[in-house]
């Protein structure tokens, strides 16, 4: 017969299950991929005092003119504030470290499979 304890004082359970429940949150909280993408959003969020996303989108020509895309690439790092460049390289390298850090993860969780 399986044993089953009984817990005679049911305020030690609660008080043990909270701690439990403490540690689990942290460690989701301390995860390196919430870290990540929590960088990634301050570093946007940061980025909108110094670039008004809404007016590039209104001037950027149409996506099938790969030429003149080309240009106003150019000239709007030509013509961007060293704060704001430093900003979108910082959304960049994190992004592009996160999906590299979840792509090695399902690449190894797919090996174990």
């Amino acid at each position: 017969m399986p044993y089953t304890p009984k817990t005679e004082n049911p305020e030690l359970s609660r008080r043990i299950m909270r701690r439990v429940r403490l540690v689990y949150g942290l460690r989701m909280l301390l995860h390196p991929r919430l870290l990540k993408a929590a960088i990634a959003i301050v570093f946007f969020a940061r980025s909108t005092a110094y670039i008004s996303y809404t007016s590039v989108i209104a001037n950027a020509p149409s996506l099938f003119e790969l030429e003149r895309n080309i240009a106003f690439a150019w000239d709007a790092v030509r013509h961007t504030e060293v704060t704001a460049l430093a900003l979108l390289s910082g959304v960049i390298a994190v992004t592009l470290w996160l999906v590299i850090d979840v792509s090695r993860r399902a690449h190894a969780s797919e090996s174990y499979l």
